[in-house]
């Protein structure tokens, strides 16, 4: 995440969010998962497709660089964060999002019709069983899956990727 810095009176720093991207601006991808290879496979498909690209470890930080650096084209997120059973991360304390389906919830109550893509590990079919609601037309992608299946993704979303 990108801050700015600034002194208050009393010298303590406070982190800044990152300035309002401009109109002229690429379109922009951001991609959570605490695997920085996947982070960076990700990203390169994206940016090769005419995206900006901003990265989050956690869910909680892709929330707050979401609401931080809208509009978001895509949110491309995975299902777990850690090595833990999705399902039991289901449950949460409601104070930090453990998840990607928890993401998608929190992103969806910002904007209803945000595109989000959840990569996972796990068999899709009980996955999609808890997408209901808000978030159940996001889509669910197997891993691993080569860079022509996520180009895919995005050629078929048709989103307005720049050049």
């Amino acid at each position: 995440m990108v801050l700015g810095i600034n002194q208050t009176t009393h010298g303590t720093r406070r982190p800044q969010p990152a300035p309002a991207r401009r109109a002229s601006s690429p379109p922009c991808v951001l991609v959570a998962t605490k695997e920085e290879g996947l982070r960076n496979f990700n990203s390169a498909i994206c940016a090769a497709r005419g995206f900006e690209v901003i990265q989050a470890r956690w869910g909680d930080e892709a929330l707050q660089l979401y609401r931080d650096r809208r509009p978001i084209a895509l949110v491309i997120t995975d299902l777990l964060y850690d090595w833990s059973d999705w399902r039991l991360t289901m449950r949460g304390d409601g104070k930090t999002i453990k998840n990607g389906i928890q993401l998608a919830v929190a992103i969806r109550k910002l904007h209803a019709k945000q595109r989000i893509i959840v990569q996972t590990y796990s068999a899709i079919a009980p996955v999609r069983e808890h997408l209901t609601g808000s978030i159940a037309d996001i889509v669910l992608l197997h891993k691993p899956y080569r860079s022509e299946e996520l180009t895919a993704f995005l050629d078929d979303l048709k989103l307005p990727a720049a050049g």
